[in-house]
């Protein structure tokens, strides 16, 4: 029978277990000889690819967050067409370009130019300008059966109705293809090589045309793999000349050797594609409807919304010759760079974020916070968190490491700020309105003068709560108020929240803390602590004189008791707080 585990326990129960052990296998000699300092043992790490995406919305100028298409110039411009017209990025803001104001479906470079289609037209665009070339075949006037748009030394649209050639000023049917699509004549995609070689991924299947324009059916096989792929949906040629396409078969790329076909198997993430585009070299990218997926011939790489993309349905791919892929969705446009950049240079962006946004209350527990909009970072909110103690000492710790690496004063200060504020959480407990026993350290903090956490918060909610979990804990007040009246702070506090408390302590007193009377305010803490524990046989117990619901680690509980199935994470911890203590105290 599998047991359920609390993912927080196993991280920090597991994590905890390797600082002490540091410690207790050095000789008593060396430890006790503090004029002796420890040597620091690292690996030098130069600068790395870094990747950094960011979002562009209506914040950031363009006229919809609906963006339908992107396309890159040869000279390297941006360019979004949404339903409200093209834009053009510039310093990283978007202007609108020409006169559109209706949507523009699809959009690609055409030279220096771009070419799109908008309501019943074909048009060449530039910055200031756009001129129609040719109107769009009767089929294709709805939106909805526009699929796919190239241009180039020639220009190519792909309908529901098959594929067109802009020659002269009208769009003519390539009848050669067409007659091969049989029924099913929708283009989802085009690609033009650099020797002229045009392939098309329809639903009909994969199609390829030589130089010469003729058109043949590919069926592609790799050893013991044969394929006559339909429902393709994206087809490139990468910078390397080799033809990839995409379907929900597969995906499969053809070189001078022959056919490679990738599956789920293979590494092949997802398989319901949208779309696909070369990228610098031999790394292709596939649009997806959850996500985008990389691919250099080794490594797959899957991005996923809200952290990589704007959206998970994929509608256009454009890459830059850096290797930047511009992705269009129906939220906003997102853009993934690859940048070099060192570990330091990474710690410095993190740790100002962190410094400017996730500090809650003057102790500064670091905390996730709610964008009000995923693309702006201009407006946020804080929230108190069940594991404020946890959070606060897993970045604490990161900055422990910091400072014992580099000595750098401020990842001191940092370290020093998060061990006041996981040391007050087990100062604020005492006196006040409902007292805990000393040691107890509460969940969290939160200031009197705002909004009372106890509203709402009644025994008969509680026991309620308890009909549909029966190891939830009827406790009132849940929020009690410290001496001084300044602070509610949050009781039941569990296991998780002294994982963090003893990891970060055991660290802070080996890495940061220097002087006897900073290594005593460690010991008073942990030794508070742990007193609470052995003298409540192994159990936090809060100001109802019970023990919490998660923070029970004595043999009756953990052997016998309802948390047999928390035995060996328990266990773990349990062991490490004392192993702590000992090393500590």
């Amino acid at each position: 029978m599998l047991w359920p585990i609390r993912p927080n326990v196993m991280f920090a129960g597991i994590a905890i277990l390797c600082v002490p052990m540091c410690g207790i296998a050095e000789s008593q000699e060396s430890r006790a000889d503090s004029d002796q300092e420890s040597p620091i043992y690292g690996v030098e790490v130069g600068s790395f690819l870094s990747e950094t995406r960011t979002t562009y919305s209506t914040v950031n100028g363009l006229p919809s967050n609906d963006v339908l298409s992107v396309a890159v110039t040869h000279d390297e411009e941006v360019y979004a067409a949404t339903t409200k017209g093209i834009s053009k990025l510039v310093d990283g803001k978007w202007f609108a370009i020409a006169e559109y104001k209706t949507p523009v479906k699809l959009l690609a470079p055409h030279g220096e130019k771009l070419i799109c289609t908008a309501e019943t037209g074909l048009y060449l665009v530039d910055a200031a300008t756009s001129t129609q070339l040719a109107a769009l075949p009767e089929s294709a006037v709805d939106p909805v059966n526009q699929h796919a748009l190239i241009g180039g030394k020639q220009a190519l649209l792909g309908t529901s109705t098959g594929l067109w050639r802009l020659d002269g000023d009208a769009l003519k049917p390539v009848d050669a293809l067409n007659s091969l699509l049989g029924d099913e004549k929708e283009i989802r995609q085009i690609a033009v090589s650099h020797d002229e070689r045009i392939a098309v991924a329809a639903a009909a299947g994969l199609f390829q045309s030589a130089p010469d324009g003729q058109w043949t059916s590919i069926t592609p096989r790799d050893g013991s793999r044969s394929w006559a792929p339909v429902d393709v949906r994206g087809v490139a040629f990468d910078g390397n000349g080799r033809l990839w396409f995409a379907s929900p078969q597969g995906v499969g790329v053809q070189d001078d050797e022959g056919w490679t076909l990738y599956t789920g198997q293979d590494g092949l993430p997802y398989n319901d594609f949208t779309t696909m585009s070369a990228g610098e070299g031999a790394v292709v990218w596939f649009g997806t409807r959850l996500g985008a997926i990389r691919y250099d011939g080794k490594i797959w790489e899957y991005h996923a919304a809200p952290r990589w993309l704007p959206d998970n349905l994929v509608r256009a791919i454009a890459v830059q010759q850096d290797g930047t892929p511009w992705f269009a969705t129906e939220h906003g446009l997102g853009a993934i760079e690859r940048k070099p950049t060192t570990l330091d240079e990474k710690a410095r962006f993190l740790e100002d974020e962190i410094d400017k946004y996730h500090r809650r209350t003057p102790y500064g527990y670091v905390h996730s916070v709610r964008l009000k909009d995923v693309a702006d970072k201009r407006e946020w909110t804080q929230s108190d968190s069940d594991n404020d103690g946890l959070w606060t000492a897993m970045y604490g710790a990161g900055e422990c490491f910091a400072y014992a690496a580099t000595k750098d004063v401020k990842a001191r200060q940092r370290a020093t700020a998060a061990f006041e504020a996981l040391r007050f959480l087990s100062q604020v407990t005492q006196g006040g309105s409902n007292p805990a026993p000393r040691g107890f350290p509460a969940r969290s903090i939160l200031p009197t003068s705002g909004r009372n956490p106890n509203d709402g918060d009644t025994p008969e909610r509680d026991i309620k709560q308890q009909e549909r979990d029966p190891q939830w804990k009827v406790l009132s007040p849940r929020w009690p108020t410290s001496a001084d009246g300044k602070w509610y702070w949050k009781t039941d506090t569990s296991s998780d929240e002294l994982d963090g408390h003893y990891f970060f302590y055991a660290l802070y007193y080996d890495l940061v803390a220097e002087t006897d009377a900073e290594k005593q305010r460690v010991r008073d803490v942990v030794a508070a602590i742990t007193d609470h524990l052995i003298e409540h046989d192994y159990a936090l117990v809060d100001h109802d004189g019970k023990p919490t619901r998660w923070a029970r680690f004595g043999p009756g509980d953990l052997n016998h008791g309802e948390m047999l199935y928390q035995r060996g994470l328990n266990s773990l911890s349990i062991l490490s707080y004392l192993k702590v203590a000992e090393h500590v105290t």
